[in-house]
């Protein structure tokens, strides 16, 4: 009898033993790439997403690793978030992994438990698309472990951990500085001055009959030139005693901010104009300038005024002109800015207005 039962505790504990699987889940080291150059830690990530790349592997010539047996366990560190925009569904490996974004750890993860058996000789990578949520330096991190409850073996315990070290910097919107509106006629002239402009997109001007709800009349794509002016219509559905004007910058990823607001005369009788142009612009070493009528000629007494974008009339010259199509008009001492030239026929009651620079 003795015997018979140690015969079955042999046969039984053979078995338990052969159910055991012998893997080596494992991880490689990881990436973050911004889709054209891998980032290390002597460059930044901004809130412009990335893709961390995680490549997951095992290294068993013999065993597959069955399913349900391991969970990888991704930890994005403090400075990063999974991009809003990504559908983890759509992620690498997702036929081997079922994902989800945790964040009720002190760090935010992405989990993945194992739906389908990891093929021996196994050698592929997982990705996800990331944004930087704060400035400042961090880890990301991943565990790729066997179950506690998986009668799974792991060959080699020292390649299911690793982590990349990453500095986030994210870029303030673009600030703004002397910003301006002038009515002029019928149009708002606007300048202004801009500053740190590596991530600016474009600069939107919106305007308000009541100072609340504003609407965009235009937009001037940034182009690095710290400086910008344009001159914009009063439209019929604009027109109002008093208009508020604005600028929205907005950064390549989005976020954006506004100036302070700027009030000015809202009425405009549409009065009678002439073509104008001038030049040098923008003015550089010169004090003289060429005004030049693009229709007809000037004949008749004109006053020309220079105006700074502040409304400020620093100077007004009459003229007495013959069938002319230009005349030069003399700046003086004026510091670098943007500015108008306006000439109005005092006889005729025709004025334009023509904004240049001076460097």
């Amino acid at each position: 009898m003795k015997s018979i039962y140690f015969l079955l505790l042999l046969g039984f504990s053979f078995q338990a033993s052969a159910q055991v699987v012998t893997a080596d889940p494992a991880v490689g080291a990881l990436n973050l790439t911004d889709n054209i150059t891998k980032l290390d830690r002597s460059r930044t990530i901004s809130s412009l997403p990335v893709t961390l790349t995680v490549p997951v592997l095992n290294l068993s010539p013999y065993n597959s690793i069955p399913n349900n047996s391991t969970t990888i366990i991704i930890g994005l560190g403090s400075r990063l978030s999974l991009s809003p925009s990504f559908n983890l569904a759509t992620a690498r490996l997702s036929n081997y992994f079922s994902f989800v974004y945790n964040t009720s750890a002190s760090q935010p993860r992405i989990i993945g438990t194992q739906i389908a058996a990891i093929p021996k000789d196994f050698i592929d990578s997982t990705s996800f698309e990331v944004v930087g949520k704060s400035s400042g330096s961090s880890a990301a991190s991943v565990n790729f472990s066997i179950n506690a409850t998986a009668n799974v073996d792991d060959e080699d315990g020292s390649n299911n951990a690793g982590s990349i070290s990453y500095t986030v910097l994210i870029t303030l919107p673009v600030t703004l500085s002397q910003f301006n509106a002038l009515k002029t006629g019928c149009n708002i002239d606007v300048s202004f001055n801009s500053e740190e402009e590596k991530n600016a997109s474009s600069y939107d001007i919106e305007v308000s009959k009541d100072g609340n709800s504003f609407v965009s009349i235009g937009e001037i794509p940034a182009a690095n030139a710290g400086k910008y002016a344009r001159s914009f219509p009063i439209t019929e559905s604009m027109k109002a005693p008093s208009l508020y004007v604005r600028v929205k910058s907005i950064d390549k990823d989005s976020r954006f901010v506004y100036s302070a607001v700027r009030k000015v005369a809202g009425n405009c009788d549409a009065p009678k104009t002439f073509g104008l142009s001038l030049f040098p612009n923008p003015v550089t070493v010169t004090k003289e300038i060429t005004i030049v009528a693009t229709e007809g000629l000037f004949a008749g007494k004109y006053d020309v005024s220079l105006i700074d974008m502040n409304g400020r009339t620093l100077q007004t010259r009459q003229l007495q002109l013959n069938n002319t199509s230009n005349f030069q008009f003399n700046l003086g001492n004026i510091s670098s800015g943007h500015y108008l030239i306006k000439v109005i026929n005092t006889a005729g009651g025709k004025s334009s207005a023509i904004h240049f620079q001076k460097n």
